[in-house]
């Protein structure tokens, strides 16, 4: 009975040290500049105030956060790699105003309170929902929809959102799926 009891210790050990290396390991991705330069940190953040202007929700902004987590995880990829777009990833916003907030990020005068919200978020001071999507439906075009886009009814009335966002989770004022 004495072995299986160590046995269950040792167990529970070796589950506790592998979840501490993979917390470090992550954070120690996190620290690392992308090919661009950008540490993850200062690339979600940027990220954050180019999608948000650090004006919504703070459940929501927290999901969006870890849709770029997400994504990294899945594509093998630091974060900054995923969100930055002067590489033009795939994986994130492509539109030029996009560009052009993402640069101007550190300028914005929230810039210190949306770094410190996004250490609180990796500090895991939220739940990730698992999510490697989102949409903002308010963003979204009003019908006639173009191409795959069905017509949805949301809080902004019509709207031609993807299909695989519909039944998406809907968190502050944006779907995550």
């Amino acid at each position: 009975m004495r072995q299986s009891k160590r046995a269950k210790l040792a167990l529970a050990g070796g589950i506790a040290a592998t979840l501490a290396l993979l917390l470090v390991t992550r954070r120690a991705r996190a620290a690392l500049p992308s090919p661009g330069g950008l540490g993850d940190l200062d690339a979600l953040t940027r990220m954050l105030i180019a999608e948000t202007g650090f004006a919504r929700d703070e459940d929501e902004m927290a999901q969006i956060v870890f849709v770029a987590l997400n994504r990294a995880d899945r594509y093998g990829k630091t974060v900054a790699e995923i969100v930055d777009p002067s590489g033009r990833s795939p994986t994130w916003n492509m539109g030029e105003r996009y560009l052009e907030r993402f640069e101007d990020a550190p300028r914005n005068p929230r810039w210190d309170a949306a770094q410190g919200f996004v250490s609180e978020v990796l500090g895991g001071g939220y739940r990730n929902l698992g999510a490697t999507s989102f949409v903002h439906p308010g963003g979204m075009p009003e019908p006639p929809c173009s191409g795959d886009r069905i017509a949805t009814s949301t809080e902004y009335g019509e709207r031609c959102l993807p299909p695989w966002i519909v039944e998406g989770t809907l968190v502050g004022g944006a779907l995550f799926a």
